[in-house]
This record gives structure tokens, sequence and C-alpha cells, in this order.
């Protein structure tokens, strides 16, 4: 899980989106990513704010991986690799 800001274009006006977005295989092995969380204009919420947001959601989010490690959930923009080494993953 991931989030990330949207970009559309209406007339002359830019809206920014911000969403928790999770990524799937389809049954034929294809990725596709569902957004889990609308949280509305990107604009009303500081770095600080989505950070806590974060750890908010680390308290609920029960992990598939054994037990120790620590699940990943970070911060990406436009679909840029949200943690170090993620571009190796594509």
């Amino acid at each position: 899980m991931y989030f990330r800001t949207t970009t559309r274009k209406r007339g002359d006006k830019i809206y920014q989106s911000l969403h928790l977005v999770e990524s799937y295989r389809t049954k034929e092995g294809k990725v596709r990513q569902r957004i889990l969380v609308n949280f509305g204009s990107a604009s009303q919420y500081s770095r600080d704010q989505i950070k806590e947001i974060i750890r908010g959601l680390q308290k609920f989010y029960q992990p598939l991986r054994p037990p120790g490690q620590t699940p990943y959930l970070g911060l990406a923009r436009g679909g840029a690799p949200s943690r170090p080494g993620a571009e190796r993953d594509r």
C-alpha cells in the first residue's frame, strides 16, 4: 500500500487528490492498482498529517508476512517508487 496523488485538469484549474492505493495481481498475473481510500484534495494535508495517517493505519494493518518483518506502508508521488530499491521490483 502506498499514497498516491493524482492530478486532473478541468479548464484552467488543476486539482490534486490524495489516495491510499493497493497493488494486486489479477488471475492472469497482471499487476493492477485499486484505490482503497480517497482522502480528497491533497492540498488540505501537510506531510506531517500524512505521516500521522500512516501511523494510524499501521495500527490496523495486519501484514501477510512472517513475524518480525515490518509491513511497508509508504508515500509515493505520481506513481514514483515509494521505498528505496523499488525501481528494481518493477
